[in-house]
């Protein structure tokens, strides 16, 4: 179930990475204008521990912001509630991706640990808003910094289009997760629900019309919602074909965006197709299926293909 979510995440961050920046500005507080540089590095670590050597991790996505100054950013989407572990899943992300950029002189090393946040698509009262990771160093002396916790439960569709929060848009259905039940046998919530979803998907033409997001980067948005709502509503087939169906709406095709798959199939997008490789990587080594594959990591059949080979060799 989860790995349709984190494929969407994966997919949306691949397609319209410009979405990137202003949920960065939200989770850290920082003010980026979106005219910054957005690069991108492997998602694939390994983590080195006594009981199970070359241990895997696959974060959700690792970059860094080239503006006024460069730094270093890694997003986790998690669809389970709140616990534990997941501070040591991100502490374990963190220190990998840290060596993996990681500066060695002859004598010393120097590590920067990237900025971390979470988007947590479920949330209850006892998720917190921020988590903490302290380092005890030698001498005695503690180092701690804090992961910003980003609840989906947290925003309205004012809020979203308000702050360009846009790759939250597929991951709204969460908020209404508790009252599918109710809307599948009564046709008046249902009609309330529809609703919602309908001023979403005007608002995202309004926007495309006025050119403030592009064709592609609608198709993507109602394309992830519609796989999300399906998801999520799989039990409730009167919401999944209502508010999937609003949320799918119009697709068009541009002569930008024939331009663009062209591209992706020659390998001329500058950074693009290197990070959806490494997407569709990570996918074949979780066991996500073909279609799927394809789908949220955007490459063609054919490369699918030529890198589940090269996989098999090494």
């Amino acid at each position: 179930m989860s790995e349709v979510y984190d494929g969407a995440f994966r997919s949306i961050i691949n397609k319209c990475c410009k979405f990137v920046l202003p949920f960065i500005n939200e989770a850290f507080g920082e003010n980026y204008s979106g005219n910054e540089q957005i690069v991108f590095f492997p998602n694939e670590h390994f983590i080195i521990q006594k009981e199970d050597a070359d241990k895997r991790r696959i974060t959700d996505t690792n970059f860094t912001v080239i503006g006024e100054e460069k730094k270093n950013y890694h997003l986790e989407c998690e669809s389970s509630p709140y616990s534990d572990n997941m501070l040591l899943r991100i502490f374990e992300y963190d220190t990998q991706i840290a060596l993996d950029n990681s500066k060695v002189t002859e004598d010393a090393i120097t590590v920067s640990l990237p900025h971390t946040a979470i988007l947590y698509l479920r949330s209850s009262r006892k998720t917190p808003k921020k988590l903490k990771i302290s380092i005890e160093v030698p001498g005695g002396k503690h180092i701690s910094y804090y992961v910003p916790v980003v609840r989906m439960k947290s925003y309205t569709i004012e809020q979203i289009f308000e702050k360009k929060l846009y790759m939250l848009i597929p991951f709204y259905i969460f908020n209404f997760e508790k009252e599918l039940p109710a809307c599948e046998k009564n046709e008046e919530q249902l009609k309330i629900l529809e609703s919602k979803f309908k001023q979403i998907s005007d608002r995202l033409i309004e926007l495309r019309d006025k050119g403030e997001i592009t064709a592609l980067e609608y198709n993507t948005i109602a394309s992830l919602s519609k796989d999300v709502i399906n998801q999520i509503a799989k039990k409730y087939k009167s919401v999944s074909k209502g508010v999937g169906n609003i949320m799918r709406g119009p697709m068009i095709i541009t002569e930008g965006m024939k331009i663009y798959d062209e591209g992706m199939q020659k390998g001329e997008i500058n950074g693009i197709l290197k990070h959806q490789i490494e997407t569709a990587k990570n996918m074949i080594f979780d066991g996500v299926s073909d279609d799927l594959i394809i789908k949220y990591s955007g490459i063609s059949p054919e490369k699918l293909e030529e890198l589940k080979a090269e996989m098999a060799k090494s």
